[in-house]
Protein backbone atom coordinates (compact mmCIF):
# COMPACT_ATOMS: atom_id res chain seq x y z
CA UNK A 1 0.00 0.00 0.00
CA UNK A 2 0.75 3.57 -0.57
CA UNK A 3 0.39 6.69 1.17
CA UNK A 4 0.11 9.87 -0.56
CA UNK A 5 1.98 12.50 1.29
CA UNK A 6 0.21 15.17 3.35
CA UNK A 7 0.40 18.80 1.62
CA UNK A 8 0.50 21.83 4.10
CA UNK A 9 -0.25 24.75 1.90
CA UNK A 10 -0.53 26.81 4.88
CA UNK A 11 2.11 26.03 6.42
CA UNK A 12 4.33 29.50 5.74
CA UNK A 13 1.36 31.13 7.05
CA UNK A 14 1.12 29.50 10.30
CA UNK A 15 5.07 29.79 10.76
CA UNK A 16 4.38 33.45 10.17
CA UNK A 17 1.49 34.14 12.31
CA UNK A 18 2.92 32.53 15.41
CA UNK A 19 6.72 34.17 14.76
CA UNK A 20 3.95 37.53 15.19
CA UNK A 21 2.48 36.50 18.62
CA UNK A 22 5.60 35.14 20.08
CA UNK A 23 6.89 38.61 19.36
CA UNK A 24 4.18 40.52 20.51
CA UNK A 25 4.18 38.44 23.65
CA UNK A 26 7.41 38.93 24.24
CA UNK A 27 7.41 42.72 23.17
CA UNK A 28 4.76 43.02 25.28
CA UNK A 29 6.46 41.80 28.38
CA UNK A 30 9.55 43.75 27.87
CA UNK A 31 7.56 46.85 27.58
CA UNK A 32 5.76 46.25 30.69
CA UNK A 33 9.10 45.70 32.95
CA UNK A 34 11.03 48.65 30.86
CA UNK A 35 7.54 50.80 31.83
CA UNK A 36 8.10 50.28 35.33
CA UNK A 37 11.47 51.07 35.33
CA UNK A 38 10.15 54.48 33.39
CA UNK A 39 7.83 55.36 35.29
CA UNK A 40 9.58 55.06 38.60
CA UNK A 41 12.31 57.57 36.87
CA UNK A 42 12.69 60.86 39.06
CA UNK A 43 12.39 63.95 37.18
CA UNK A 44 15.91 64.63 36.79
CA UNK A 45 16.76 60.38 36.31
CA UNK A 46 14.61 60.88 32.79
CA UNK A 47 16.64 59.47 30.23
CA UNK A 48 14.68 61.24 27.89
CA UNK A 49 17.35 59.95 24.83
CA UNK A 50 17.02 55.92 25.83
CA UNK A 51 13.26 56.60 26.56
CA UNK A 52 12.63 57.91 22.97
CA UNK A 53 15.01 55.46 21.10
CA UNK A 54 12.85 52.70 22.98
CA UNK A 55 9.76 53.16 22.20
CA UNK A 56 10.32 54.20 18.92
CA UNK A 57 11.92 50.73 18.86
CA UNK A 58 8.66 49.27 19.99
CA UNK A 59 6.08 51.48 18.73
CA UNK A 60 7.35 49.84 14.97
CA UNK A 61 7.12 46.46 16.34
CA UNK A 62 3.25 47.31 17.32
CA UNK A 63 2.92 49.03 13.83
CA UNK A 64 4.17 46.00 12.15
CA UNK A 65 2.07 42.95 14.45
CA UNK A 66 -0.73 45.35 13.17
CA UNK A 67 -0.13 45.08 9.57
CA UNK A 68 0.73 40.79 10.33
CA UNK A 69 -1.79 39.58 12.63
CA UNK A 70 -5.44 39.94 12.67
CA UNK A 71 -7.34 42.72 14.69
CA UNK A 72 -6.16 42.23 18.28
CA UNK A 73 -6.51 44.12 21.79
CA UNK A 74 -3.05 42.94 22.68
CA UNK A 75 -1.26 44.51 20.08
CA UNK A 76 -3.40 47.83 20.83
CA UNK A 77 -2.81 47.81 24.25
CA UNK A 78 1.17 47.51 23.26
CA UNK A 79 0.98 50.35 21.10
CA UNK A 80 -1.19 52.56 23.40
CA UNK A 81 0.87 52.10 26.44
CA UNK A 82 4.30 52.89 23.71
CA UNK A 83 2.42 55.73 22.50
CA UNK A 84 1.64 57.01 26.51
CA UNK A 85 5.62 57.09 26.87
CA UNK A 86 6.60 58.22 23.62
CA UNK A 87 4.10 61.12 23.89
CA UNK A 88 5.35 62.41 27.09
CA UNK A 89 9.27 62.59 25.84
CA UNK A 90 8.62 66.42 24.32
CA UNK A 91 6.46 67.40 27.81
CA UNK A 92 9.71 66.33 29.51
CA UNK A 93 11.99 68.13 27.43
CA UNK A 94 9.75 71.25 26.87
CA UNK A 95 9.41 71.77 30.69
CA UNK A 96 13.43 71.05 31.07
CA UNK A 97 13.92 74.33 29.43
CA UNK A 98 15.74 76.56 32.22
CA UNK A 99 13.98 79.32 30.05
CA UNK A 100 10.75 78.60 31.44
CA UNK A 101 9.67 81.56 34.16
CA UNK A 102 7.04 81.13 36.90
CA UNK A 103 4.25 82.95 34.35
CA UNK A 104 5.10 80.12 32.16
CA UNK A 105 4.79 77.46 34.83
CA UNK A 106 1.54 79.07 35.69
CA UNK A 107 0.59 79.12 32.09
CA UNK A 108 1.23 75.11 31.71
CA UNK A 109 0.00 74.39 34.65
CA UNK A 110 -3.38 76.28 34.07
CA UNK A 111 -3.92 73.43 30.93
CA UNK A 112 -4.28 71.20 33.37
CA UNK A 113 -7.22 70.10 35.06
CA UNK A 114 -6.40 67.59 37.52
CA UNK A 115 -3.15 68.49 39.22
CA UNK A 116 -0.22 70.59 38.42
CA UNK A 117 3.37 69.67 36.81
CA UNK A 118 5.76 70.41 39.94
CA UNK A 119 9.72 69.27 38.61
CA UNK A 120 10.72 70.95 42.16
CA UNK A 121 8.84 68.43 44.57
CA UNK A 122 11.79 65.39 45.81
CA UNK A 123 9.36 62.66 44.38
CA UNK A 124 7.80 64.06 41.37
CA UNK A 125 8.19 61.08 38.52
CA UNK A 126 7.49 60.42 34.91
CA UNK A 127 4.61 58.43 36.29
CA UNK A 128 3.65 61.79 38.37
CA UNK A 129 3.93 63.52 34.84
CA UNK A 130 1.59 61.03 33.02
CA UNK A 131 -1.15 60.53 35.97
CA UNK A 132 -1.71 64.43 35.20
CA UNK A 133 -3.14 63.42 31.43
CA UNK A 134 -0.75 65.87 30.25
CA UNK A 135 -0.41 64.18 26.86
CA UNK A 136 -3.06 65.61 25.30
CA UNK A 137 -1.74 69.27 26.08
CA UNK A 138 1.88 68.35 24.56
CA UNK A 139 1.19 70.75 21.39
CA UNK A 140 0.07 73.82 23.95
CA UNK A 141 3.22 73.18 26.05
CA UNK A 142 5.64 72.56 23.94
CA UNK A 143 4.72 76.27 22.37
CA UNK A 144 4.39 77.75 26.42
CA UNK A 145 8.42 76.50 25.99
CA UNK A 146 9.33 77.80 22.57
CA UNK A 147 7.90 81.16 23.73
CA UNK A 148 9.84 81.36 26.73
CA UNK A 149 12.79 80.62 24.63
CA UNK A 150 11.96 82.85 22.21
CA UNK A 151 11.72 85.73 25.19
CA UNK A 152 14.93 84.58 26.66
CA UNK A 153 16.93 85.05 23.52
CA UNK A 154 15.11 88.54 22.57
CA UNK A 155 16.12 89.77 25.73
CA UNK A 156 19.28 89.00 25.78
CA UNK A 157 19.45 90.27 22.08
CA UNK A 158 18.27 93.87 23.67
CA UNK A 159 21.13 93.49 26.66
Amino acid sequence: MRWTPTVFSNIEELKTELEARHSLWHSLDEWKAKKEVYEKMLWNDIKVDEIKATSDSYQKIANRLMRTLPANPIVEELKELVETFKEAMPIVEACRAPELLPEHWEAINDLIPNGKIDIDREDFTLLSLIELEVNEYQDDIVAISRRAKGEKDLKDKLA
